[in-house]
């Protein structure tokens, strides 16, 4: 009988497992670094969105009121928590404002409160984000 294996090899040990899953490395301060998994699933509040590179939180949807103001980003009436612009930041804020998203339209946010977000920029195109995601494993 011929093996494939080299001799000394560790190759019955090795495993190999196929998964259709598809995963994006998220190397950006605007979420935790980590692994996180590429999903279909449909857009909601809450989402956390590819774009075309790095990671956002979706929180404000088409149809939804968007106010901006000096303590943050309020959707629907309610404040977006640590969505204010921090004092001193490099970054000219979005205007101070009040709107509803338009279809194709989304408020995207990072965690970081320098992340380059809708805080400075704005509603964000659809075009931009590409596909929801799943944490698969993040640094703290």
């Amino acid at each position: 009988m011929t093996s494939i294996a080299p001799e000394d090899s560790n190759f019955d040990k090795v495993v190999l497992l196929y998964l259709p899953i598809h995963y994006t490395w998220n190397r950006s301060p605007s979420l935790p670094t980590g692994i996180y998994e590429i999903t279909d699933e449909p857009l909601h509040r809450g989402s956390l969105v590819l774009m075309r590179e790095p990671l956002k939180r979706l929180v404000g949807l088409p149809g939804d009121h968007i106010r901006v103001t000096p303590e943050g980003t309020y959707v629907n009436d309610h404040l977006i928590p640590n969505s204010a612009v921090p004092a001193g930041s490099p970054y000219q804020h979005f205007p101070y404002m009040t709107f509803t998203l338009v279809e194709y339209q989304y408020w995207l946010l990072g965690n970081n409160p320098l992340s380059w977000d809708s805080r400075y920029v704005g509603p964000f195109p659809a075009t931009l984000v590409s596909t929801s995601v799943r944490p698969v494993w993040v640094s703290k």
